[in-house]
């Protein structure tokens, strides 16, 4: 992309604010130089990169990448040999390393998630002994080397502490004599020239032995070196040299260890800067609530809700949003309408918002827009008189369509201001017109803006152009800046003048030098304008209207979505009473079969109880499911030996006897009484078990129901058996049986812990205990059943 276009379309101004939106220096840098992408592919993968750093942002993993800084400088030193860089500058490489770690460390388990990130971090390289080596060099701070970085520097360090202290205690004592002579300016110790010195009043300097390394500027102090301490002093001067030597030597070695890797740095450098400047971009959409468009291969443009992002930044609440939408058919798009009405912003809008895209970042429009990818953008906006090259505006002008008409292709998006401008209007739109015919012939896209009339009737004459007019409020005299498509606007000049501030007088004269020509077509544009409006408003009050009726709809949804959660609270809440109340209903039954097991006398009230109690808990339980709208009222007509469902216990059963009002019912091992209207068709397609032999809690045998008193379940599995076992513990329940043998071998164990396991907590187990020798051994299990008193 040229750099005059992205002058001309302010994206230069755009590069500026993600620059202060990065973390870092070399995230600034990249903002800075920032370009739109050249090829389709890479400028939808930019726009996906910007995408997942939004999805992060929101999700609170943005990363840390503040402290990294440009080291092009380090870079070039360092691939020099016998250079010596600067501790800092390890310091910001070593933070370098550190934030590529961290970097890999966050995107790796996101890769599902952020499939670009991670394609682009993962060429991050870790380069963690660098990293590690560079940690046991340098100290916390980063402005200097650790004591421990090699012996010699450790032993040289702990020498001129000690000869500093030394030094001190002998100027202490130096400064306590000359303060008992009186011979001190001032009581302090202080340095000059690199030497400790005492500031000795002027006439009293050759009562301290020493040497002079100074004089006040009004010659009254004279800062001298004691005799003392001078020896002391060169010693400390000969630590520090060797002490410097040292560090060089030690910097010049961490030179040598970078060097190999300096291709691996650059790398991880300018990954670092390109993700920095992909959560910039973020951060940017987030700032002026834009969005990532659909980016295509050709076909037509479609900006929604878009504005100019820099004017919006400037007056969020005044800036007009408009659509752009350019079919792909309408390959020549023509603006019009009054003077500083907002067309060259419409343009700007355009070309801006295009370049944009194609550097991945967030344009200040709608989620639904959608735009194609151009491989250039061609641009001839404002006053380009070049004085310097003693050219005319006009010959700028043409200078410039003739570079359009050389460059221009397919997929080339062309913006020119006032096409034709600067020479006889009718000359300027013939040629004008002309160029858009080649420019359309060539397949660029072309958007310009004109205030000549003969281009405004071509746009609304040719099929394939698409003819904009800038709207203008007849009460204010002041444009909207809103678009109006399939018009052609009119200048507006008269209005707009009156407005500034021009006598009317003048206006009117003007007025009267337009031709009738002009003032025919001008009418013929206003009717047409008016009756635009008329359409416009009333496709806005339909748009608002089908809002209004969305907005409906959305309220009924949700208050459908309540009330049928609040249904299915309803039958949860009801199932779970029922539950509780079926449960303490078994168990009273269960409770009377274990009395019918002993008193044969009572077993016929006993029954005769249940049968009324089961008849009027399941009429309650359907009136009331039926009232709360849990049952649909549907007749249903069960057949003997046919599976039916419990519409009350929400249970399917089969259907063993049937007379007018009721059913005789089995539920697994239990039969009921239910009333017809609490019956429906069965709702699971799992065959139902066959009905019992026996009668249940309607037997009228005197002894126990005969059931087998082994079960044998070696070969199964736990899951398999566990079923088993309890069908079997609740047949001898019921039959009366005191003991079953549960048969499961020795194998390893595991079958045989899991039944014990089980029968510790079941209600109907009094006890159990492995079998004799003669009954089995560990191969079987006995179980006692709690019938009542046993």
């Amino acid at each position: 992309m040229k750099q005059e276009t992205l002058a001309k379309l302010e994206f230069g101004e755009v590069c500026r604010h993600l620059a202060d939106l990065t973390t870092s220096p070399l995230g600034r840098k990249a903002a800075r130089h920032l370009r739109p992408e050249t090829s389709f592919l890479a400028a939808k993968d930019s726009l996906r990169r910007t995408e997942e750093a939004l999805w992060l942002i929101d999700q609170g993993l943005e990363p840390t990448l503040d402290g990294l800084v440009d080291l092009d400088g380090l870079l070039i030193k360092l691939s020099k040999t016998g250079s010596i860089p600067h501790p800092r500058e390890l310091y910001y490489l070593r933070e370098a390393l550190l934030r590529a770690k961290d970097l890999r460390r966050l995107l790796g388990p996101l890769k599902a998630k952020v499939p670009q990130l991670y394609r682009l971090t993962r060429q991050l390289s870790a380069l963690a002994d660098l990293s590690a080596y560079l940690s046991t060099l340098l100290n916390e701070k980063g402005n200097g080397l650790k004591d421990s970085a090699s012996p010699l520097l450790k032993r040289l360090r702990k020498d001129r502490g000690a000869l500093e202290e030394r030094i001190r205690e002998t100027m202490r004592a130096c400064l306590r004599q000359a303060a008992r002579r009186g011979i001190l300016q001032e009581e302090l110790i202080t340095v000059r020239n690199g030497r400790y010195v005492l500031p000795i009043r002027a006439e009293a300097r050759g009562s301290l032995a020493g040497i002079l390394h100074d004089v006040s500027q009004s010659g009254a102090t004279v800062y001298i070196e004691p005799l003392e301490v001078v020896g002391l002093t060169n010693e400390l001067h000969r630590l520090e040299l060797e002490e410097e030597r040292e560090v060089e030597r030690l910097l010049a070695q961490a030179a040598e260890r970078i060097r190999p890797y300096l291709s691996e740095i650059k790398t991880n450098l300018a990954i670092l800067a390109e993700v920095d400047l992909v959560f910039a971009k973020a951060r940017w959409g987030r700032r002026i609530k834009g969005a990532i468009p659909r980016l295509v291969s050709g076909g037509a443009l479609s900006l929604y809700q878009a504005a100019h992002p820099l004017l919006l930044l400037k007056d969020p609440q005044g800036t007009v949003r408009n659509d752009f939408l350019f079919p792909a058919e309408k390959q020549t798009v023509l603006i019009t309408g009054p003077n500083m009405g907002g067309k060259t912003v419409a343009l700007k809008t355009v070309g801006l918002l295009v370049l944009m895209a194609q550097a991945g970042i967030p344009v200040a429009a709608s989620a639904d827009s959608e735009l194609p990818f151009f491989s250039q953008v061609l641009v001839d906006i404002g006053d380009e008189q070049d004085l310097a090259g003693d050219q005319s505006t006009f010959s700028a002008h043409l200078h410039r369509l003739k570079e359009f008409l050389e460059e221009a292709g397919e997929d080339s998006l062309v913006l020119i201001d006032e096409i034709g401008r600067g020479t006889d209007p009718e000359e300027g739109a013939a040629l004008a017109m002309a160029i858009m015919d080649k420019l359309r012939s060539q397949k660029a896209l072309t958007v310009a803006t004109s205030h000549y009339e003969a281009i405004k009737a071509y746009a609304l004459s040719c099929p394939e152009a698409l003819p904009i007019s800038v709207g203008f409020d007849e009460h204010t005299g002041r444009p909207t800046y809103k678009l109006l498509y399939g018009l052609s606007g009119r200048s507006r000049a008269f209005e707009l003048a009156l407005n500034l501030g021009l006598p009317a007088a003048v206006i009117d004269r003007a007025r009267g030098y337009l031709s009738g020509k002009n003032e025919k077509i001008d009418s013929l544009l206003a009717a047409l304008e008016e009756e635009k409006k008329k359409l416009l408003r009333r496709q806005e009050e339909l748009e608002a209207l089908f809002q209004n009726l969305e907005q409906q709809k959305a309220q009924l949804e949700i208050q459908k979505e309540s009330l049928i959660k609040e249904r299915h609270q309803l039958r949860e809440d009801y199932e779970s009473r029922l539950r509780r109340f079926f449960q303490e209903v078994d168990q009273e039954v269960k409770a009377w079969l274990r009395s019918l097991s002993r008193r044969k006398s009572s077993q016929g009230k006993a029954r005769a109880t249940y049968q009324a109690l089961s008849r009027a808990w399941h009429q309650q339980a359907h009136k009331e499911m039926t009232a709360l709208g849990l049952v649909e009222d549907l007749p249903f007509r069960p057949q003997e030996g046919a599976p039916v469902h419990i519409i009350s216990l929400r249970r399917d059963g089969l259907c063993l006897k049937l007379d007018d009002e009721r059913a005789l019912v089995q539920i697994g091992l239990f039969k009921t009484e239910v009333p017809l209207e609490d019956l429906a068709p069965p709702k699971d397609s799992v065959a139902l078990s066959p009905p019992l032999k026996e009668e249940g809690w309607r037997v009228q045998s005197s002894g126990p129901i005969e059931v087998p008193s082994r079960l044998n379940v070696i070969g199964l599995t736990v899951d398999e058996a566990i079923p088993l076992i309890d069908q079997a513990l609740d047949r001898a329940f019921l039959s009366g049986r005191p003991q079953l043998t549960i048969v499961h071998g020795l194998g390893t164990g595991r079958l045989a812990r899991a039944i014990k396991e089980h029968l510790k907590g079941h209600r109907q187990v009094a006890g159990f205990r492995p079998g004799e020798r003669h009954e089995g051994g560990g191969g079987v299990t006995i179980v006692d059943l709690a019938l009542g008193g046993n």
